[in-house]
């Protein structure tokens, strides 16, 4: 009966360590999750037009689903709450939301640091502090890959075609043209 149970003991732990393993890619024209390691009741989160912060997780708000488009050697991540794209910043510069997905500020790189993923902007990789971090008053920030603060946990989020359509229709129709 012990060996039973340290075998379904051994399954757990095999089964929840695989649920967050490390991405070594992303998939285009999917959505993700970015939760914080640091604290892992927080996630990436859009907090008005132009901000992002840390926010308690919660995998089906929208305003925490970031759509990734495939840019080369880079992605974009834009939101599904507003239709914004991430913009990185370098060392203790506060992160945000822009409707231009063009500039190099606004791709990323999906890096790991051990067992986790990070984000670094491309605008800011040769400074070593160019990766999306929450700081203790969870905002996002440039920041070094040493505290768990700046490694992610990515879950996919899926949607079919037609919800991700609606969802653009549905965020065309709110925000006026820039």
């Amino acid at each position: 009966m012990k060996s039973l149970r340290q075998l379904a003991f051994t399954l757990l732990l095999l089964c929840s360590s695989a649920a967050f393993a490390q991405l070594s890619s992303l998939t285009d024209g999917a959505v993700y999750h970015f939760q914080n390691v640091g604290n892992t009741g927080v996630a990436l989160s859009a907090s008005a037009l132009s901000d992002v912060a840390g926010s308690p997780s919660n995998t089906s708000n929208k305003s925490q689903q970031w759509y990734v488009k495939k840019n080369g050697n880079y992605y974009t991540f834009r939101n599904l709450g507003n239709g914004r794209y991430l913009q990185g910043a370098g060392a203790s510069a506060s992160w945000g939301l822009t409707s231009d997905a063009s500039a190099d500020a606004n791709l990323f790189e999906l890096a790991s640091v051990g067992s986790n993923n990070t984000i670094r902007s491309k605008a800011d990789s040769n400074n070593g502090y160019g990766y999306m971090h929450r700081d203790a008053g969870n905002n996002i920030v440039g920041w070094e890959t040493g505290n768990n603060s700046t490694q992610w946990t990515l879950t996919r989020v899926y949607y079919t075609t037609a919800e991700l359509n609606a969802i653009w229709n549905e965020i065309a129709s709110l925000i006026p043209d820039e």
